[in-house]
């Protein structure tokens, strides 16, 4: 009996590398909604997010995804199994993005610390590897309840954690350049 499941597996992992897998966002769903080339753009942003890898740590790999597109705003909504989700706004014409995560139901709470550093990855990949000059001094000893702000200097990039019982419940950021 093991020797037939290993088989299977085997198999299964053969024809993955003869398939080739993708490249990126293989345990997401694909999206309902808007199928527009920004909303296929949004989905990949939303896997490559460190947001994304930070929820699929503590949650396990999305369940759902849908995206709308109304008067030049995209959104794409990433639900997780325990309860989280990942939200991604784009306005091109705005030059605007942002990224929002709850960390709800059983979803496990990242620390404080685990929480800024997911936060100072985005601000990186967002904003090229130097990132947008964000002072973290308000986020850098993170406790109690309350959302706290941070700020940066290039691209009005703004990053915020919100915090109940010294528990990280969301992380945001946001950019427009």
């Amino acid at each position: 009996m093991a020797c037939r499941i290993l088989n299977a597996v085997s198999g299964v992992v053969i024809f993955l590398l003869l398939a080739g897998m993708p490249d990126v966002g293989w345990t997401a769903p694909e999206c309902k909604g808007a199928s527009s080339a920004e909303a296929k753009a949004l989905r990949k942003a939303a896997l490559e997010s460190p947001l994304h890898e930070l929820l699929e740590k503590q949650s396990g790999a999305a369940s759902s995804c849908r995206t709308t597109s109304k008067g030049g705003r995209h959104t794409l909504v990433l639900h997780y199994p325990r309860g989280g989700l990942l939200e991604l706004v784009s306005s091109p014409t705005a030059e605007y993005v942002s990224q929002h995560a709850e960390f709800t139901g059983k979803v496990a709470a990242p620390t404080p610390d685990a929480a800024l550093q997911t936060l100072r990855k985005l601000e990186r990949s967002a904003a090229s590897p130097d990132g947008c000059a964000i002072d973290w001094t308000p986020l850098e000893h993170a406790a109690g309840s309350g959302e706290l702000k941070a700020a940066g200097t290039s691209c009005n990039c703004k990053a915020s954690m919100t915090l109940k019982d010294d528990s990280v419940r969301a992380l945001s950021f946001s950019m427009a350049c």
